[in-house]
C-alpha cells in the first residue's frame, strides 16, 4: 500500500517537475524570440525605413490595351493576318507593361546606407533581406542599358523589392511588438 502511494507520488512529482520545465523552456524560448524581433526592429529594419524619409519612391505601369474595343480590334488586325490562335489571345491580353519605379525626390536608392545599417548586426536579420541585398547589389552591376547605350534610369526590380520589403517588415514587425500601435 505504502509502495503503491511512493510510486504515485513519485510519477506526480516526475509529471510535474516536467510540466513545469517545459512551461519555463517555452518562456524563455518565447523572451529570446521577442528579444531577437525587438532588436531586428531597432537595429535594422527602423534605421532602414528611416532612410526613406527624404526619399519618395513612385512606381507605375501602363496599360496600353484597357477597353474591349482596344483589344478586339487588336484581335481583328491578327486574325485578318489568319492567326486566329494568336487573334482569341489578344482579346484576353491588355498588353500591361511591365512596372517601373523610381526615386522622385531626394538622394537616389540608398543601398550604400542599407549595407552600412546592416553590417555587424547580420545576426538579426532575416534571410529574405540578406538575399535581397545581394540581389539589389548585384542588379546595379547588371542596370539595363537604354536605346543609347547609357544605364536606365530609374531603379532596378530587385532594389523596389527590396525597398517593399522593407516598409512591409517594418510595419509587421511594428504591430507584433506593440501591438495597438501599427504604425509605430
Amino acid at each position: 500500500m505504502v509502495a503503491g502511494a511512493l510510486v504515485t507520488l513519485a510519477v506526480g512529482a516526475a509529471a510535474v517537475y516536467k510540466f513545469g520545465y517545459r512551461r519555463g523552456f517555452q518562456a524563455a524560448e518565447q523572451l529570446l524570440n521577442s528579444e531577437r524581433l525587438r532588436n531586428r526592429f531597432e537595429r535594422i529594419y527602423s534605421p532602414m525605413a528611416a532612410l526613406f524619409i527624404t526619399r519618395h519612391i513612385t512606381s507605375g505601369n501602363a496599360t496600353l490595351a484597357p477597353s474591349l474595343r482596344m483589344r478586339l480590334k487588336r484581335a481583328w488586325s491578327v486574325a485578318k493576318q489568319g492567326r486566329m490562335r494568336a487573334a482569341v489571345r489578344a482579346i484576353g491580353d491588355r498588353r500591361e507593361t511591365k512596372e517601373e519605379a523610381e526615386v522622385e525626390f531626394g538622394p537616389g536608392f540608398p543601398l550604400d546606407e542599407i549595407k552600412r545599417i546592416l553590417s555587424g548586426n547580420e545576426a538579426y536579420a532575416d534571410e529574405t533581406l540578406l538575399q535581397l541585398v545581394g540581389r539589389a547589389d548585384l542588379s546595379r552591376y547588371e542596370r539595363q542599358l537604354d536605346e543609347r547605350g547609357e544605364p536606365r534610369d530609374g531603379l532596378t526590380d530587385e532594389e523596389l523589392e527590396l525597398f517593399r520589403h522593407i516598409v512591409e517588415m517594418r510595419s509587421r514587425l511594428a504591430a507584433t511588438i506593440s501591438p495597438g500601435r501599427v504604425g509605430a
